[in-house]
């Protein structure tokens, strides 16, 4: 049986080597050094802190292996706090009880993978790494319902905070409709009738989310 044989030509030609000089001290300007990182983690646990300090740190109890009926809540108020009061991304720095659970979590997902590829070493290489996808699938679980949790919370967040922009928008824009109307400029400064309360008042109501979180 005759195989055909395919032969690839470059014309060298029009194939050039091109050269490009760099300053050997700029590679390391791209990469944090270990005092920047270190800089940068000692930054994110102070916040979490002052966050665990102003007893916001609740809000992010019970939402990870036993989450409870507000629980969806919670986490919608964790990831709509604004400003400074912000720590998504640093969930791991502002709760203890969360910290301990994911990491036990992690800690036997890794144990359970290593005593099954003990036990099924003998199987090929396709079979046992189907059987360790699937053990570590199934031990991983409360860490991916959480993932999508605080997925589904951001998206939330996200929607109630543009549902208040586009609010206070509407009433800025009714304000200079009555100014043409020959309504006061005064009016473009006054508060909202419905003011924005303060998390740690006590006077807020007892179903707020954020109330629950700091009580």
């Amino acid at each position: 049986m005759a195989i055909n044989k395919r032969v690839v030509r470059f014309d060298d030609t029009r194939n050039q080597t091109r050269t490009f000089e760099r300053d050997e001290g700029s590679a390391d300007e791209l990469w944090f050094s270990l005092s920047e990182f270190e800089s940068i983690k000692e930054s994110g646990r102070a916040s979490a802190r002052e966050f665990r300090r102003r007893g916001y740190s609740n809000l992010l109890n019970n939402v990870f292996e036993s989450p409870v009926s507000n629980t969806e809540q919670l986490l919608v108020a964790f990831c709509s706090l604004p400003g400074p009061l912000c720590q998504r991304g640093l969930e791991r720095y502002c709760n203890r009880q969360l910290t301990e659970e994911r990491t036990d979590c992690k800690d036997q997902a890794r144990q359970q993978v290593l005593d099954a590829q003990n036990t099924y070493k003998s199987c090929d290489y396709n079979e046992l790494s189907a059987k360790l996808a699937s053990i570590y699938r199934i031990a991983s679980e409360d860490s991916a319902v959480f993932a999508r949790r605080m997925g589904e919370a951001d998206a939330k967040a996200v929607t109630r905070t543009t549902q208040v922009s586009r609010a206070a928008m509407r009433r800025r824009s009714s304000g200079y409709s009555s100014v043409q109307s020959g309504g006061s400029l005064d009016s473009l400064d006054r508060p909202p009738r419905k003011a924005v309360r303060c998390p740690m008042s006590p006077r807020k109501r007892p179903d707020d989310p954020l109330v629950a979180g700091v009580a």
